[in-house]
């Protein structure tokens, strides 16, 4: 499978690569596709920006994106930024799976998601019940512990936190079921 795009993450670039996801999960026997937002964003009256070189894209344009997925193909989206919090109900539908670092009241700070994320991503142990795959519910449990763990080690006051909706009804929890 195509590992993404390569270039400069430009809005034009963004939303064609949102098209092709589109086209990707129309495919027959397509697989899922997963799409991590990482760099910046800002929140802005009405929604979030995700900071590009050049003119930005908002949440809502990103979501409006992957209107036309297959919903029997899952389309996993992680936002990784302070202003993720907008895309649970804006990218919620059938077939999505929505990550986000932050809630609605956590727009103030930089994040350590993506660092956790990354460290989860390559830990052996975020399979935690041995079967040889990680699935969404294992990766964001491990990524949110090992935020919360970043925070403990720093002595911070924790000032992110991480939600997921695993069923695309646009409502998110810190505490999915297994």
């Amino acid at each position: 499978a195509d590992a993404g795009y390569e270039g400069p993450c430009t809005r034009e670039a963004m939303l064609a690569e949102l098209a092709q996801i589109v086209a990707h999960t129309r495919t027959p026997g397509a697989g899922a596709a997963w799409i991590i937002l990482q760099g910046h964003a800002n929140p802005i009256a009405g929604g979030a920006m995700f900071n590009l070189p050049g003119p930005d894209v908002s949440l809502r344009e990103i979501a409006e994106g992957l209107k036309g997925t297959a919903p029997g193909v899952p389309v996993v989206v992680i936002g990784t930024t302070t202003a993720s919090a907008d895309l649970v109900q804006r990218a919620a539908g059938p077939g999505r799976y929505i990550v986000t670092a932050t809630t609605a009241g956590d727009k103030e700070n930089e994040t350590e998601f993506p660092q956790a994320l990354a460290k989860s991503l390559a830990a052996p142990e975020t399979d935690t019940n041995r079967d040889g795959l990680v699935s969404l519910t294992e990766l964001f449990l491990a990524t949110n512990a090992a935020v919360l763990n970043l925070y403990k080690e720093g002595d911070y006051i924790v000032k992110e936190h991480a939600q997921l909706d695993g069923n695309g009804d646009g409502k998110a929890t810190q505490r999915p079921a297994p």
